[in-house]
């Protein structure tokens, strides 16, 4: 099992694409480790739920998010559908 403690852009940094990389490391990363997903709690309110979830997050219940699957495999190769 691999846990994320905390992920965090700074308030300045937002909008540069930093958030972008970090997901796609990590999802570049998983299979490499044997994981079949990424999951993370989101705080509410935070406007990184959005992001998230145009990445190709579900919400599985009150911000306990998952990426699996294609939707892993396609952000993995760059591929998403943040604007």
């Amino acid at each position: 099992m691999g846990i994320v403690h905390a992920l965090s852009v700074l308030p300045e940094e937002r909008r540069s694409g930093a958030a972008r990389a970090l997901m796609v490391g990590m999802a570049r990363i998983a299979p490499e480790r044997d994981r079949i997903r990424i999951e993370l709690f989101v705080e509410e309110g935070r406007p990184a739920l959005f992001f998230y979830e145009r990445i190709g997050m579900r919400d599985l219940h009150h911000r306990h998010m998952r990426l699996e699957g294609e939707a892993l495999e396609r952000l993995a190769h760059g591929i998403f559908d943040v604007a």
